[in-house]
């Protein structure tokens, strides 16, 4: 990678290979003060000398560092405690932003506490691909054993998790968990509490029941179906949310999507406002399906004014996450309107031939545009945009209302991001 600048306030990072930035990224996070901070407080309570110490700063520069994490943590409702600025919250919360924490950092667990509890954390998890007949990923993998890891060390510390009576009621009623209790009961190296065999079972059901095989999914969606749960509650909030956004559409409400729509529901049952799924290619979604997002968009917030449990959940998560289960029923190209690019230009063949490959490979993603080779005196009312390679009087006399791009004038690049701004527009 090289670093380069330009002009007098303006750096460029240029590379070959985005794996670099990647690996840059994190060497950049696993070195910042603040992130060195929460990783020993997680570990270990310290003292504010202590962190000085390490830190090689000042105690007031110390002091502003731990008030920033504290702003950090606001938002997930969780905080430090003063003097020893142990992690406080609710035990569920605290757990999902170690998880969390540990992803986004890359720091490896196996050089953490955590390892001491690998031979136990690997007969859990072996056990719980087992018996909900799971088939992971290498990542998957290491996320489920995380889970797994975090909980046994926060056992070892004292901390337990408590769930509300509405939770113990699904769980204490299930014959799906009476069933994964017993098997986890076969060995283990730490009593485990009623609490805690709870805690695995619905953070599975609410992280990997898109892994499991039909009949258990079967089983899910029974179970919460007849303990009216507040998953499948809020489920068939959000099922009537997608109806009432999409009269236009017939949905086909199967097992696949049920499961999807109740596992992300406990999630937020379970969890609040921290995200469910990595959403860095949403902006990507955006300007690929508007019409759709627009609509979601519309649907969250007339729900979320009147329902405590889609408060909870980020605008941008919520998006994200409804966008795939609507990928499930229907393509999500069939409610974009058609997107018509009319070509007129005095060009041979092969030269046309070359421009619409190179708009339909930017667009590749958009299979609503097409391309239309227009005749000077067509009739231009379902254009959406002209691209020409003159002005002819005929646009300057009759009453054109879509842009006109003259295409020699604009650069490729320029032009390619003029159609993207004019063709995602709603």
């Amino acid at each position: 990678m090289v670093l380069s600048v330009q002009g007098r306030d303006s750096l460029t990072l240029e590379m070959e290979n985005p794996w670099y930035l990647e690996k840059l990224r994190i060497c950049l996070i696993q070195r910042s003060p603040a992130i060195t901070m929460l990783n020993r407080i997680i570990r270990n309570n310290f003292t504010i000398k202590e962190f000085s110490a390490q830190l090689k700063e000042s105690i007031p520069q110390v002091k502003k560092r731990v008030t920033r994490i504290r702003r950090w943590l606001q938002p997930l409702q969780l905080t430090l405690r003063r003097n020893t600025f142990e992690l406080t919250g609710e035990e569920v919360q605290i757990r999902e932003f170690i998880h969390q924490f540990y992803q986004i950092t890359s720091y490896p667990l196996d050089e953490s506490e955590y390892s001491s509890f690998s031979e136990e954390a690997e007969f859990v998890y072996r056990k719980i691909v087992l018996f909900f007949h799971m088939r992971l990923n290498f990542l998957q993998e290491q996320q489920l054993f995380s889970i797994i890891s975090i909980q046994l060390d926060r056992i070892n510390r004292r901390k337990s998790v408590v769930f509300n009576e509405s939770h113990r009621s699904y769980c204490l009623n299930s014959s799906l968990f009476a069933s994964l209790l017993s098997q986890l009961k076969q060995r283990t190296g730490m009593a485990l509490s009623t609490e805690e065999y709870m805690y695995l079972f619905l953070m599975v059901q609410a992280k990997f029941s898109d892994n499991f095989n039909q009949r258990i999914k079967e089983k899910f969606i029974h179970e919460n179906y007849i303990n009216k749960t507040t998953a499948y509650i809020q489920t068939s909030y959000g099922a009537e949310l997608l109806k009432s956004s999409f009269k236009e559409c017939d949905f086909l409400f199967d097992k696949d999507v049920y499961t999807s729509l109740l596992s992300f529901h406990l999630y937020y049952d379970l969890i609040s406002t921290m995200l469910y799924e990595d959403i860095s290619l949403i902006e990507q979604s955006f300007s690929t399906y508007p019409v759709l997002f627009h609509k979601l968009s519309d649907g969250f917030q007339k729900v979320k004014k009147e329902n405590l449990h889609f408060q909870r959940i980020t605008k941008l998560q919520f998006l994200f996450r409804y966008f795939f289960i609507f990928s499930e029923m229907l393509s999500p190209v069939s409610i974009e309107p058609q997107k018509n690019i009319y070509l007129v230009l005095n060009w041979k063949q092969e030269q046309k031939k070359q421009l619409t490959k190179t708009i339909a490979s930017h667009f590749k993603n958009r299979k609503n545009i097409r391309f239309v080779e227009g005749k000077i005196y067509s009739e231009y009312k379902n254009a959406d945009v002209i691209l020409t390679n003159l002005i002819h009087p005929f646009f300057i006399e009759q009453d054109v209302h879509c842009p006109v791009l003259t295409i020699p004038e604009i650069p490729e690049e320029v032009l390619l991001k003029q159609l993207e701004q004019i063709l995602s527009g709603i």
